[in-house]
């Protein structure tokens, strides 16, 4: 998929020991508000994204496997960015802001490993206008339907999706690590999920939840994380509101999701310099965003 201009992405992907990281890259920074619904978030220097915080914009996103262990990737961000000349300006060195969200993959591939910074920084030099999807950079030991336990569980997997709205563009981006199934809204099918123990087809999660057939522990094994951008001139307000309607995009295709086990992320950027989009423009925003979220996590999977 083509990235909106001002818009970079790389992987540094794994196969074999099915662990990756992905970087989004703001050539002029971007505006950003997270939004935290799930319970069991890995986030890194998230907080200043806050309205009323001293910094504005973000310099670059990570969304990396290896769980917290994955955060000091970040490091690898900030090291290149940092030759780069790019950084918030203290008067002393310049500081890359890098905020950064993990899933955990730490059960799959090569058990208890994570990326770091030198891989990081591998990532950023892949960064070009283009992205991939499927098992790939951050989604590479992404896993959903875990249910019954990791046994029974399905691959997940890194997603992308884009519209237009006028004449601006939007884009959502996924790493889709969750403890339910990844469900089609449109038609009920389960895409991915818990993998029936008895034969061929999936079983339906939130049954087996809601049941009590819970098996195993998976205290924040599972996490869907989402970037939003776009060039719609949008302020900090606006980004909130549509971060919203991306959960509900989560809530449609992800069942369960937001769960006490889910760390379930949002980030809303605009690269936009103006801040003057109106209430009806973030409402159709919105709109468009929760779509996108829908159609990116189902092509995470497929």
């Amino acid at each position: 998929m083509k990235l909106i201009p001002g818009l970079r992405a790389g992987h540094w992907t794994d196969p074999e020991r099915k662990r990756g990281l992905t970087v989004f890259l703001f050539d002029k920074g971007a505006r950003c508000v997270r939004l935290v619904l799930g319970g069991a978030p890995a986030t890194r220097e998230t907080d200043l994204l806050e309205e009323g915080m001293l910094v504005g914009k973000i310099d670059a996103l990570l969304f990396t496997g290896g769980s917290a262990f994955g955060l000091g990737a970040a490091q690898g961000v900030m090291e290149y960015l940092e030759k780069e000349g790019r950084g918030f300006e203290t008067g002393v060195r310049k500081v890359p802001i890098v905020p950064a969200a993990a899933i955990f993959d730490l059960g799959v591939g090569e058990p208890g490993l994570s990326p770091g910074p030198g891989e990081a920084y591998v990532a950023c030099q892949n960064a070009s206008d283009t992205i991939e999807v499927g098992r790939k950079g951050v989604g590479a030991g992404a896993t959903v339907g875990k249910v019954l336990g990791m046994k029974y569980c399905s691959p997940g997997g890194f997603g992308a999706a884009e519209s237009s709205l006028d004449n601006h563009r939007a884009q959502v981006f996924v790493a889709v690590n969750a403890l339910g199934n990844v469900v089609d809204p449109s038609t009920g099918r389960i895409l991915k999920g818990v993998v029936n123990p008895e034969g061929r087809g999936y079983l339906d999660a939130e049954a087996l939840a809601e049941g009590g057939r819970i098996k195993g522990s998976f205290p924040g094994n599972n996490t869907t994380l989402v970037l939003f951008v776009t060039d719609v001139p949008l302020s900090k307000g606006g980004l909130k509101r549509v971060a919203i309607a991306i959960h509900d995009g989560i809530a449609r295709c992800i069942r369960p999701s937001h769960t006490p086990f889910d760390g379930d992320v949002v980030f809303s950027c605009s690269l936009s310099e103006d801040e003057s989009g109106d209430d009806y423009t973030v409402m159709r925003l919105a709109i468009v965003a929760s779509r996108l979220t829908v159609e990116a996590v189902l092509k995470a999977v497929k």
